[in-house]
C-alpha cells in the first residue's frame, strides 16, 4: 500500500516542496530499501527511492526515455539483442519484452549487487526462458580486472578499472564472440553497450559479429577519463562498418555530449531505423 502510494505521488503534477513530500514518504518504508513497483507499461521492478537511476523510474515512469523507445520502435519479435552493463535490468526487460518469446536477449552485468537486482527482475517478469544472464564483464581479451564499487546513490556507476590494490574484488572479463560461441549464439541483430567508458575494449571483441544496430554510450567525461580522445572513438566505431547517430536520427560529426549520452550506429547498407520523437532526456 505505502509502494503504491509513493508512486501515485511520484506522479502528480511538479511543485516546490514534492522533493521534499517525497522524501518524507520513503521515510514511512521503515527500513525498506526498496518499492515493488508497475513501471513501463507493466514491467515489474523493484525499485531504491535513493538510487539515480531508480528514482528516474519511479518519478518518471521511464529512464533514457528516448532509448527506450528507439528498442521498442526498432526490435523485431524473434530477434537477437547483446546487453553489456545490464544494471539492474531494465533494459533487458524492454528488450525482452520487445523481442518476445521467440526471441532471445544475452545480458553481461559484473557487478554483484546489480546482477542479482537484474535476475530478480527477470524473473518477476517471466522473461528467465528468453534472457541468459552472464555475471561478468566484455573486453578485448579474457582476464580479471579491478573493479570498484559504485557509489550508494548511483549503483549505474559501478565500472572496470580500478588502480589495482585499491579493492579486493575482480570481474572476469571475456571477449563477447567467445562467450556468445559458447553459447551458440551465431548472430545478433542489436547491442547495446553501458559500460562507463570501456565501449571501445567491448566493441573490440566482436571478433566477426556486425549486429545492424548498435545503442552504444559516449560520454566525453568517460572518454577523457580513459585517455581516449570521443573523436578517436568515433573514428573506430566507423572502421567496424557502421555510421553514427544521434539518437535524432541526424550524423554526428562533432566531439560534444548527445541525448542520453547514446549514440546509435547504423551498419552500412542497412535501412535508416525509426527515429524516436525528439523529447527531453529523463
Amino acid at each position: 500500500m505505502i509502494d503504491r502510494l509513493i508512486q501515485l505521488y511520484a506522479h502528480t503534477p511538479e511543485h516546490p516542496a514534492k522533493l521534499r513530500i517525497f522524501a518524507w514518504l520513503c521515510c514511512l518504508l521503515k527500513g525498506r530499501r526498496r518499492l515493488r513497483l508497475n513501471v513501463s507499461g507493466g514491467l515489474v521492478m523493484r525499485l531504491s527511492p535513493h538510487d539515480h537511476v531508480d528514482r528516474s523510474l519511479i518519478l518518471t515512469d521511464s529512464h533514457e526515455t528516448l532509448t527506450t523507445r528507439f528498442i521498442n520502435e526498432n526490435l523485431r519479435p524473434g530477434e537477437t539483442t547483446v546487453i553489456a552493463g545490464a544494471h539492474i535490468g531494465y533494459h533487458v526487460l524492454q528488450t525482452a519484452r520487445a523481442v518476445g518469446p521467440h526471441g532471445r536477449v544475452v545480458a553481461f552485468e559484473p557487478e554483484p549487487q546489480n546482477l542479482l537486482l537484474a535476475r530478480e527482475h527477470i524473473t518477476l517478469n517471466g522473461f528467465d526462458s528468453s534472457v541468459a544472464l552472464l555475471g561478468h564483464a566484455l573486453g578485448a581479451a579474457p582476464g580479471y580486472v579491478a573493479m570498484e564499487a559504485p557509489p550508494k546513490d548511483n549503483t549505474g556507476e559501478a565500472r572496470l578499472g580500478t588502480i589495482p590494490g585499491a579493492n579486493a574484488y575482480r570481474a572476469w572479463v571475456e571477449t563477447l564472440a567467445a562467450a556468445l560461441a559458447r553459447l551458440a549464439v551465431p548472430a545478433f541483430d542489436l547491442l547495446l553497450l553501458d559500460v562507463e567508458g570501456f565501449e571501445r575494449q567491448a566493441l573490440t571483441g566482436l571478433g566477426d559479429h556486425r549486429p545492424r544496430l548498435m545503442i552504444i554510450e559516449s560520454d566525453p567525461r568517460f572518454h577523457s577519463r580513459m585517455a581516449e580522445p570521443q573523436a578517436d572513438f568515433f573514428a573506430f566505431v566507423r572502421s567496424l562498418g557502421y555510421e553514427l547517430h544521434s539518437l535524432d536520427g541526424s550524423v554526428v560529426h562533432a566531439e560534444g555530449f548527445y541525448p542520453e549520452c547514446n549514440l546509435i550506429a547504423v551498419r552500412l547498407g542497412e535501412p535508416s531505423p525509426r527515429w524516436p520523437v525528439p523529447a527531453s532526456s529523463s
